[in-house]
């Protein structure tokens, strides 16, 4: 996968070095597919007080973004495009359950979740453990948060909680008292 967020926020083959970038990259990865716009991301990027230089920054900061993405993986092939749209821009990542962990991370919760209430327990906590197995730390670690990324990351480190305690369920449910 070459965007993390569930965990320190990283793009392979190479993250943003800088912290507003790599915030900027992360604003625009919680929302993935979805306009942001421009005065949203100012203010992810510098709260109510942003420079006056804030549009311009941020328009650098884009471009940047672009140069990385467009460096593409082993196969040259660009893993997401940074797109402008009235009234800001959005990050398009083709293929995006293979090459985000999110998204993966997403589809097995829902999975595993279905698994259970059809009363699957074992396959229920494969899906599970398999969910919680793409998190590397905290969600959007290692970046400035702004008041979005706040509560983006408290929301999916809430649903780890609740993909945690689910597949303690569903291996208590199989008996597995011993291995908790």
């Amino acid at each position: 996968m070459r965007f993390r967020v569930l965990g320190p926020v990283s793009l392979s083959p190479r993250t943003p070095s800088a912290a507003k970038p790599r915030a900027l990259l992360a604003t625009l990865l919680v929302r993935v597919g979805e306009v942001v716009s421009a005065h949203s991301l100012i203010d992810e990027l510098w709260g109510t007080e942003p420079p006056r230089t804030a549009t311009t920054t941020l328009q650098v900061y884009v471009s940047q973004l672009r140069k990385v993405l467009a460096e593409g993986g082993p196969d040259d092939s660009a893993p997401g495009v940074l797109l402008t749209r009235a009234p800001g821009y959005v990050l398009q990542v083709p293929g995006k359950e293979r090459e985000f962990d999110l998204p993966c991370f997403e589809r097995l919760r829902a999975e595993g979740r279905a698994a259970s209430q059809e009363r699957d327990f074992a396959r229920a906590s494969r899906l599970l453990h398999d969910a919680l197995a793409l998190w590397t730390g905290p969600a959007l670690s290692g970046i400035p948060h702004g008041v979005r990324l706040e509560s983006a990351a408290i929301r999916l480190d809430e649903l780890r909680m609740e993909v945690l305690e689910q597949r303690i369920v569903a291996d208590l449910r199989l008996g597995r008292h011993q291995e908790l």
